[in-house]
């Protein structure tokens, strides 16, 4: 399975021979600071999980691709049919040569794509270390929405993380991609209303 993108931007789907890269990459320190898991992939595990992931229904990854050349995985996992929603999540760009090009955008957006116009799905969400501003700036910039703060989520190098709920819906995909600038007021409004309920807490802490 292959999607292609504009500026040559091309989503395939995984396959055993991807698996060393994968691996790689994965026990890469300058790219696996962002993970939640801090477990070293030996090439038994990385086997045995892709014998699990050719079985499983309710995850999908693509290696992201550029002129031939392959810049980093991109998947939905966790896909919930009765429900219709995923969670986006294995995203990587593994050469720090190919950030902030806006490859990593180009992908979200063929992803939620192909969620929303292939899978028939309604939402997809994914969670970030609020920490990683960078991160959230981009997938704003990509539709997604902070739902709620989570306290200590996660637990990493004997430290705990608060990450970010993030989701967007089908419809506000389509309205954002016709340019509806009523989604805009619609988003810049549910921000103003967070913001507030948050300010309202703080000042009711203090009392």
């Amino acid at each position: 399975m292959t999607m292609s993108e504009e500026d040559n931007i091309e989503l395939r789907e995984i396959d055993e021979s991807d698996l060393e890269l994968l691996r790689r990459w994965r026990n890469d320190p300058s790219i696996s600071r962002w993970f939640f898991s801090e477990t070293r992939i030996s090439r038994r595990m990385q086997r045995e999980w892709y014998a699990r992931y050719r079985t499983n229904d309710a995850e999908i990854l693509f290696m992201i691709c550029r002129d031939g050349e392959t810049l980093g995985t991109i998947g939905l996992c966790d896909i919930v049919r009765r429900h219709r929603k995923a969670q986006l999540g294995r995203f990587l760009i593994a050469d720090p040569g190919h950030r902030n090009r806006g490859f990593g955008k180009k992908a979200v957006l063929r992803l939620l794509e192909y969620a929303f116009c292939a899978q028939g799905l309604n939402r997809v969400y994914l969670e970030v270390f609020e920490s990683n501003a960078a991160a959230v700036r981009a997938y704003q910039a990509c539709g997604f929405e902070v739902e709620g703060e989570l306290m200590q989520s996660i637990h990493k190098g004997g430290a705990y993380y608060d990450t970010l709920l993030m989701a967007i819906l089908k419809q506000d995909y389509e309205r954002s991609r016709s340019g509806d600038a009523s989604t805009r007021k619609r988003r810049d409004r549910r921000r103003r209303a967070l913001a507030g309920t948050v300010t309202a807490l703080i000042l009711f802490s203090l009392v």
